[in-house]
C-alpha cells in the first residue's frame, strides 16, 4: 500500500468511527474532518510507516503499523474523554443548534386580537 492509500484508509476509519459513535456524544452530526479538526501526517521512517495525528486542541498522537494496520485507539480515547477542547466545542455547537431548532419548530402561539371600544 502506498502512503496516500494508508492516509485515505485512516481517514475512512476515523469517519466510520465518528458515524458509529455520534449517539454516544448526543451529537446529531459528528464528522471529524481531516485538515479541519485534525491534521494527519504519514512518514516513511526506514520502511516503518508512522502516522501522526494532531488534534485541533493541540494534542498529538503517534501510531505505528501493527499487523499491517494502524491502531487509532489512543485518538479515539482522547475524543471519548470529552476533555478535548474540540469535542467540547462540537458538543456546545450541537446543543445550541438543537435549542435553535426547537425554538423555530415549535408552533407559534398566536395572541388573541383585542379590539378596544372607544
Amino acid at each position: 500500500m502506498k502512503i496516500h492509500e494508508h492516509k485515505d484508509f485512516i481517514l475512512k476509519l476515523i469517519k466510520q468511527w465518528c458515524l458509529s459513535n455520534k449517539e454516544n456524544f448526543s451529537l446529531d452530526d459528528f464528522q471529524s474532518r481531516g485538515g479541519e479538526n485534525f491534521i494527519l501526517k504519514l512518514h516513511d521512517n526506514y520502511s516503518n510507516l508512522e502516522a501522526i495525528i494532531t488534534c485541533e486542541c493541540g494534542s498529538n498522537f503517534s501510531f505505528m503499523k501493527m499487523d499491517n494496520q494502524f491502531q487509532l485507539s489512543n485518538f479515539y480515547k482522547h475524543i471519548k474523554k470529552l476533555n478535548c477542547s474540540l469535542m467540547k466545542e462540537l458538543v456546545k455547537k450541537d446543543d445550541k443548534q438543537k435549542r435553535t431548532n426547537v425554538q423555530t419548530s415549535s408552533p407559534v402561539q398566536s395572541q388573541p386580537l383585542i379590539l378596544g371600544l372607544g
